[in-house]
């Protein structure tokens, strides 16, 4: 009898061995805290990016893990007179899940041929996007929203970096502390917006 309890007590502690191995190996990673930081470009790195045509651009890093279910949303926005009209570009759908130091950007370059048109750059840790916009800006300004890191919040956009034009003969630069929509947009003429957003998978 001790023997029979014995045998039944070593098969029952290995069953639930293999039911806790095999749980643990179904479980979905967490959502950990998610950052986004400037990325600061060494000499040669600004360097090779010259010879590119790409005219301005800004570098961010995206670190963090998104459990299953979730996404991150990278999104160029076109305002005219602090009003949304359409996202330019957009893309979600994360192929991986884990992110450290991944790089994400908004840039720009001159459109072939064309003075008042620009080619929109948008890199996401998946790949590189693109679109062109016209405009009748005669002066312009471009620059980063965010000056250290940030921690996303949930559903809560996160305004990286802006292009803004006007047709006038001055105008303000785009400003933001914490990656909030910049001051002043109402008075902008045009603009564009890069901004990531931690939603839900759609």
């Amino acid at each position: 009898m001790k023997q029979l309890l014995k045998r039944g007590l070593i098969i029952a502690v290995g069953l639930l061995a293999a039911g806790c191995a095999a749980g643990e190996k179904n479980q979905t990673p967490a959502s950990t805290e998610l950052t986004v930081a400037p990325y600061t470009l060494s000499e040669k790195e600004e360097e090779l990016i010259s010879k590119t045509g790409v005219s301005h651009i800004e570098f961010f890093t995206l670190d963090g893990t998104l459990k299953k279910g979730e996404d991150i949303q990278y999104t160029i926005v076109l305002y005219e007179k602090g009003k949304f009209k359409q996202n330019m570009l957009f893309s979600y759908g994360e192929q991986e899940n884990k992110f450290k130091d991944k790089l994400i950007s908004f840039g720009m370059r001159a459109a072939d041929g064309d003075k008042q048109a620009i080619t929109l750059l948008e890199g996401s840790p998946d790949g590189l996007s693109s679109t062109e916009f016209s405009h009748k800006a005669t002066g312009w300004t471009f620059s980063s929203l965010i000056h250290e890191k940030v921690t996303l919040k949930k559903n809560k956009p996160l305004y990286l970096a802006g292009w803004a034009g006007t047709s006038k003969n001055t105008m303000r630069s785009l400003n933001s502390e914490h990656g909030e929509l910049p001051e002043g947009l109402k008075e902008m003429e045009v603009a564009l917006l890069y901004k990531i957003e931690w939603t839900d998978a759609e």
